[in-house]
């Protein structure tokens, strides 16, 4: 069965959940490593309603019936002062990553990982002394 586990943003694990097309948007935002059925991982904030064949977001049902997730990673950030660099305009541009669910043996997620929760802008899956609950 293939899973998902919640950690705090501490490292402190919280949950698990079945992983398929809906459960799958549980993790939309947060920073996620997905370890693959090949024992290679890749790590970045999901998001579970982006349909890269029509390059926009889905929702509700539709969303269901993609049989991937999208990872992204800020093309951006400077990872030693956790700061963005460059044009204002281009801070937050991401690259897109699509990953199959096929290929996903689990998906290890820190809830309030992602930058709307205040945490430090990181494209590394690391865990923080911070205890977000």
């Amino acid at each position: 069965m293939k899973t998902i586990t919640f950690y705090k943003i501490n490292g402190e694990p919280v949950k698990s959940e079945e992983l398929d097309g809906k459960t799958k948007k549980d993790i939309h935002g947060m920073k996620v490593k997905c370890t693959l059925s090949n024992g290679f991982s890749k790590v970045g904030f999901a998001n579970a309603y982006y349909c890269t064949e029509s390059d926009r977001f889905v929702v509700g049902s539709k969303s269901d019936k993609l049989d991937y997730i999208v990872l992204e990673t800020y093309v951006n950030l400077n990872e030693e002062t956790h700061r963005f660099h460059g044009d204002e305009e281009h801070w937050f541009d991401v690259l897109r990553e699509k990953v199959a669910l096929s290929e996903i043996d689990h998906i290890d997620a820190i809830l309030h990982s992602g930058l709307r929760w205040g945490c430090t802008p990181t494209n590394r899956f690391v865990f923080s002394n911070k205890d977000k609950a």
